[in-house]
């Protein structure tokens, strides 16, 4: 094996059309081990742009790329041929190989690679995505199969892809969806893709869906989809000039809803229904890499974090739903009272706010709403007023209902020991 791996490298360092080929049909050889033979597709995968370092010797290895070069044609066929079936490593490895080389696989091959289970799914996306975007002629159908799959990630793309490429085949087959799937996330897509369609049975179910959510027949997790759904079909009706009664009807009775439940702050009404049914994965990355929502800047999670707001790592042991969706859309109706901003109004004219860090006869330090720490000196304020206002940013120009709602579900994740 230790042989093979240097031959390898020893072409993939030569780095010609002839050593490439060569490299090339060692990955096919079906006689050698699955693993020298990933080798090999890793080696084809980066021949035109060869790492700094030796792929053996771990060394750094300054290879020229002037003269380096591929047999495109060769490279078409043995990839598509090692794609189309075979040990699934393999398989897996000459996509990406031939993903980053730029060579389109045949639709044959990539029928194959769809129809391999024991392939990584998001492989298997990627071949579906290929074939609809080439207009194969089993396209549609395999969208189809793609909903009808046990697999959550290949359902969500073949609902997607059916609204967007198929429309008129679409909303039997995600009502289908719908009605089957065990997974939450499928049933929020179907709703959402029901809204592009633009068709009458599409917008009779959404209206439908709308009155079990205002007769609180409907989780809650999908009554946002529902209420953003039907906003997104009265859109395409006014594109088209199209009647929209049904639809308009429904969409009013939820934005009723959403306001009578908003009442005390109508400026919240877009995130009435933003309580449940979030992505906790996808509120995390909010949480820690959205620079305008500025969550990570001021809240502590566990060893993460900043001390200028509450710490977190408990939290959902502490609040409930209802308190943390409240907190985050208006923060300044509940803030304990250390952390309270206070403006200083300096002998020079400058005004300063935020939180106070720590404060001594010397130097009074206060952390702003962007978590930077500023020094003040006493003698230097002329005059300074508790403000009964958050450091937190205004969400509603910085989050969609959606995003809260996923950053709900993350906080709702947050408890003691986890």
């Amino acid at each position: 094996e230790a042989f093979w791996r240097r031959s390898i490298n020893a072409n993939y360092r030569l780095g010609t059309a002839e050593c490439f080929d060569r490299v090339l049909a060692f990955a096919s050889r079906t006689n050698a081990r699955a693993e020298v033979r990933i080798d090999a597709c890793n080696a084809v995968a980066n021949w035109l742009q060869p790492p700094v370092l030796d792929r053996v010797e771990g060394r750094r290895r300054d290879l020229p790329n002037d003269h380096r070069a591929i047999d495109a044609p060769t490279a078409e066929k043995e990839l598509a041929s090692l794609a189309s079936g075979g040990d699934p490593r393999v398989q897996s490895a000459s996509i990406a190989a031939a993903t980053k080389l730029g060579i389109k696989l045949s639709t044959q091959a990539l029928r194959g690679i769809f129809h391999t289970e024991s392939l990584d799914t998001s492989i298997r996306i990627e071949s579906l995505r290929s074939l609809v975007a080439s207009a194969d002629d089993d396209a549609a159908g395999l969208c189809l199969e793609a909903v009808a799959s046990p697999d959550q990630p290949l359902q969500l793309e073949g609902v997607k892809l059916l609204a967007n490429h198929f429309p008129n085949q679409a909303f039997r087959a995600i009502k289908q969806s719908f009605e089957q799937t065990k997974f939450l996330r499928v049933r929020q897509t179907c709703i959402r893709a029901a809204g592009t369609l633009g068709r009458a049975d599409s917008d009779a179910w959404l209206a439908r869906l709308a009155d079990l959510a205002i007769a609180g027949e409907l989780e809650s997790e999908l009554s946002l989809d529902v209420f953003e759904s039907l906003q997104q079909a009265l859109l395409i009706h006014e594109d088209r000039s199209a009647d929209a009664s049904p639809i308009a009807r429904s969409t009013m009775q939820l934005q009723e809803l959403a306001a009578a439940r908003s009442k005390d702050n109508p400026e919240n009404a877009k995130y009435a229904f933003s309580r449940d049914g979030g992505d906790a994965e996808n509120g995390k990355r909010i949480f820690n890499t959205n620079v305008a929502a500025q969550c990570v800047r001021c809240h502590r999670i566990g060893k993460e974090g900043s001390d200028i707001g509450p710490e977190l790592t408990k939290i959902a042991t502490q609040r409930d739903a209802d308190y943390l969706l409240r907190a985050i859309v208006s923060p300044s109706e509940d803030i304990e009272p250390k952390y309270k901003t206070t403006a200083f109004v300096l002998d020079s004219g400058a005004v300063l706010s935020g939180v106070i860090q720590s404060e001594s006869d010397d130097e009074i330090i206060v952390a702003d709403a962007a978590g930077k720490l500023i020094k003040i000196d006493p003698d230097e304020i002329e005059d300074q007023v508790e403000q009964k206002v958050s450091l937190m940013p205004q969400m509603q120009a910085v989050l969609s209902a959606g995003q809260v709602r996923d950053l709900v579900a993350y906080l709702r994740t947050l408890k003691q020991g986890k």
